[in-house]
C-alpha cells in the first residue's frame, strides 16, 4: 500500500467540505438525493455520499430487527421494510450540519481511492462483520465505484473463483490484483480537486516528488478550468435560454446598451480606461437586430425580466466556489455579501460600480482572466 499523510489528507477533506457546504447552503434549506448525485463535478464524491446513506440506512435497519418483540422475519414485516425503503429513498433531506460529515468523509474516501485503492477496499473488507466472505458481499459496493473500477472488477472475479474466503484470504487476493492491475492515473484525478482547492500531491503522498507533482497539474490546470468555465457557460445560457452568441460577444466582458445622454455617459467613468474602451467597443458593434429586439422589449419588459433573476440561484455550486476562490481570495462573506448588493441594484450600471469600487480593486480583479468574464458576465446577464 502507498504511504498516505492521513493527517494532511484530513485537513484538506475538512477545508473543501465546509467551502463546498457552505456554498450549497447558501440558498438552500436541506439537499436532497437527486441534488447530492449531481452536487459535485467530482462524480466519485456523490457516489461515495450515496454509499454512505445507504450503509448507514442499512444499519439502522439491522438495529431494528435485533428487537425481540416484533416479527422482523415475517414476509408481511419483510414487504413492509422493503417498500418503507423504496420510499424513504425517494425522499432524502438532508440538513447543512449532517451534510457536512457526509461530504467530509467521501472526499476522504474519494482521495484514497485514488490514491490508493488497496487501502480504500481493504478498509471495505474490515467493514464487513461475516467469517466468510463472498462475491455477493462486494455488490453492494460495486455501483459505488468510480475511480479504479477496473481493480475492483478483477477482484471480483478473482474472489468468484471461491465458494468462500475469510477476511485475511480476501485481502490477500486483493493485493494479488493491486500488483498486477495498475491503478487509474492518479494526476488526472488529483488535478480535478486542484481545479477547486489548491492540492500538494507531495504532502498527501509523499511517495510522489514534488517536482513531477507540480509539473503534471500545472501543465494541465488552466486547461482543465478553462473546459470547466466553457461547460458552465453553455449551461447558464441553456437556463436562461439564450440564443444567437457570436464569437465577439462571449469575449466582451460587459453588454451594455447604447448611451443616449451625456448623463448615463458618466456612470462608467469609474471604470478603468481598458475596462471603459471595453464597453465603449462592445456598444459600438452592437448590430441592428439587437437594437430593434431591445426596443420591441420595451422597458417595463426588461424590469420585470430582471427582477426575477436570482444570481445565486444563476450560479451552480461549483461555479460559486471557484469564483470565490479565484475573484474573492476565498472570502466567502465578501462573495456573498457581492451576491446580495448586486441583487438590490436596479440598473447594470450601479452593480458594475459595485464590483468596481468594492471588490475588483481590493482583489486585483484580472479584467482578461476566463474567471473574471465569466463573473461579469454573469452578473450582468441578470439585468438583461
Amino acid at each position: 500500500m502507498q504511504l498516505l499523510a492521513m493527517g494532511e489528507i484530513n485537513q484538506y477533506s475538512k477545508t473543501l467540505a465546509r467551502q463546498l457546504n457552505e456554498f450549497f447552503f447558501i440558498d438552500h434549506t436541506y439537499i436532497t438525493g437527486k441534488q447530492i448525485v449531481e452536487f459535485s463535478e467530482i462524480k466519485q464524491i456523490n457516489l461515495l455520499i450515496i454509499k454512505n446513506i445507504f450503509e448507514k440506512w442499512q444499519f439502522e435497519k439491522s438495529q431494528w430487527q435485533k428487537s425481540p418483540f416484533f416479527a422482523y422475519q415475517h414476509p408481511e414485516v419483510q414487504k413492509a421494510l422493503l417498500n418503507l425503503q423504496n420510499t424513504l429513498s425517494n425522499q432524502i433531506e438532508i440538513n447543512k450540519e449532517n451534510f457536512y460529515h457526509l461530504l467530509l468523509e467521501a472526499i476522504q474516501d474519494t482521495l484514497i481511492l485514488i490514491l490508493d485503492p488497496e487501502r480504500f477496499l481493504q478498509n471495505e473488507i474490515f467493514k464487513m462483520e461475516n467469517t466468510r466472505l463472498q462475491v455477493s458481499d462486494f455488490e453492494g459496493i460495486r455501483r459505488f465505484i468510480e475511480i479504479n473500477k477496473r481493480i475492483f472488477q478483477e477482484f471480483m472475479l478473482k474472489i468468484n473463483n471461491f465458494p468462500s474466503l475469510s477476511p485475511t484470504e480476501t485481502s490477500k487476493n486483493l493485493k494479488d490484483v493491486c500488483a498486477n492491475f495498475p491503478p487509474d492515473d492518479i494526476y488526472t484525478h488529483i488535478r480535478r480537486f486542484d481545479a477547486l482547492l489548491p492540492l500538494s500531491l507531495e504532502k498527501i503522498s509523499p511517495n510522489f516528488t514534488q517536482n513531477n507533482t507540480q509539473n503534471n497539474i500545472q501543465n494541465n490546470t488552466n486547461l482543465i478550468k478553462k473546459d470547466f468555465f466553457e461547460k458552465n457557460i453553455e449551461e447558464i445560457e441553456n437556463k436562461l435560454e439564450v440564443q444567437h452568441r457570436t464569437a465577439e460577444f462571449k469575449k466582451q466582458i460587459f453588454a451594455s446598451l447604447p448611451k443616449n445622454n451625456a448623463e448615463e455617459q458618466e456612470d462608467i467613468d469609474f471604470l478603468p480606461n481598458t475596462l471603459h474602451e471595453k464597453i465603449a467597443k462592445n456598444t459600438q458593434h452592437q448590430t441592428r437586430n439587437q437594437t430593434t429586439l431591445l426596443e420591441k422589449l420595451g422597458k417595463e419588459k426588461q424590469k420585470t425580466t430582471f427582477s426575477n433573476k436570482n444570481i445565486a440561484t444563476m450560479l451552480s455550486i461549483n461555479e460559486r466556489f471557484l469564483f470565490a476562490n479565484a475573484l474573492f481570495a476565498g472570502n466567502t462573506l465578501d462573495f456573498n455579501e457581492a451576491l446580495d448588493k448586486i441583487m438590490l441594484c436596479d440598473v447594470k450600471n450601479d452593480a458594475e460600480k459595485i464590483l468596481y469600487q468594492h471588490y475588483a480593486q481590493k482583489y486585483q480583479w484580472d479584467f482578461e482572466k476566463e474567471e473574471t468574464k465569466s463573473f461579469l458576465k454573469v452578473v450582468l446577464e441578470r439585468f438583461d
